[in-house]
């Protein structure tokens, strides 16, 4: 009996370093707490298994096999329960995926939130019109190795005294190749000076999938000269 008290300790110091590390992610606290409920459901369950199993003294051959599926379980609800796509190696969230409700909370669709540093942004100004640069620095990571092509959802772009100037929505939608695409918006309506061009999302698309916002917060400078 001593081996199951050992599995058992096992298992409950592996499931207490998962909730450990589970709290360390960046989420949204309700989702945070909701997986880790449910992995100290998975925790009691086990206890209770192993009680019963040391009860059953007449059983002569033991074989403890909810180890794994309690492991399994712990990786399952950090990895598809709470919508997570890409873990640093530090055990730090990136960028996650979000579901889209509407008033009554119904589910409509998904959003892939906190992606500002998942993509680089490079804007130039070349006679009336800015190209921007987009490149995933992660390019074989979900959402970007499945976009085929990407736009930009919303922008603005603000002048050097802080005035926002244009507001624009859905550019033209370009290839994403190798992780990288360029885009042109048009900047012939501003006069010389110095501007920030800020995007809040880009829409990723894919053949037969819904369009898919990444939202997130660029801001790249660039310069007017007329």
């Amino acid at each position: 009996m001593s081996s199951i008290r050992n599995v058992s300790n096992d298992i409950d110091s592996e499931i207490t370093e998962t909730i450990s590390k589970m709290k360390n992610i960046k989420m949204p606290d309700d989702m945070k707490q909701r997986i880790i409920r449910n992995c100290r459901n998975e925790e009691v369950n086990i206890n209770m298994d192993t009680n019963g199993i040391k009860k059953n003294t007449n059983t002569r051959f033991i074989t403890f096999v909810r180890k794994p599926a309690v492991i399994a379980a712990a990786l399952a609800l950090v990895l598809t329960l709470s919508g997570v796509t890409a873990l640093a190696a530090t055990g730090k969230l990136s960028g996650l995926f979000k579901d889209k409700t509407n008033i009554v909370g119904t589910v409509t669709g998904t959003t892939y939130e906190q992606a500002t540093d998942e993509l680089t942004v490079n804007v130039v100004e070349n006679i009336g019109q800015l190209t921007v640069t987009i490149t995933a620095n992660a390019p074989t990571m979900a959402p970007y190795v499945y976009t085929d092509e990407i736009a930009i959802e919303e922008y603005s772009i603000i002048d050097q005294n802080g005035n926002t100037v244009i507001n624009g929505s859905l550019s033209d939608k370009k290839q994403f190749t190798d992780g990288s695409a360029s885009i042109t918006i048009p900047s012939d309506k501003l006069t010389a000076g110095t501007y920030k061009l800020v995007i809040n999302s880009f829409i990723s698309y894919k053949k037969a999938d819904q369009p898919l916002s990444i939202r997130g917060s660029w801001i790249e400078s660039f310069t007017i000269e007329k």
